[in-house]
């Protein structure tokens, strides 16, 4: 592993809680065009939501073999609607334009925590 690869991985880990760590390495190890990507999402996504935990994990899809997606999770409180807001505010004023080109392998997902 590279000096840069290690400061970056150390950067996610201050700035994301991560839900299965060895899942999550392995992916960037395969997709290591994300780490800088993850570094601008968290700055996009606490200007929109500046007090919600965010954290990383893998998805599996059970019926398709290999299948494999990193999604960031905002955790919030919030209610939905203002959630939802929010989340429209991220999509038109960042994500919609990432998505497309650089994100293909990268999802965000709202995580309601109980209140």
């Amino acid at each position: 592993m590279t000096l840069e690869k290690l400061a970056n991985q150390s950067l996610l880990e201050k700035i994301y809680s991560f839900s299965n760590e060895a899942d999550i390495v392995h992916y960037l190890d395969e997709n290591s065009n994300l780490e800088y990507l993850l570094i601008e999402a968290h700055d996009k996504i606490k200007q929109v939501f500046p007090e919600e935990r965010l954290s990383l994990r893998v998805a599996f899809d059970p019926e398709i073999v290999g299948w494999r997606k990193l999604v960031i999770d905002i955790h919030t409180k919030l209610d939905a609607d203002e959630a939802f807001n929010k989340i429209k505010i991220l999509d038109n004023n960042w994500w919609l334009d990432i998505v497309s080109t650089k994100a293909n392998d990268l999802n965000i997902n709202i995580e309601f925590d109980e209140v």
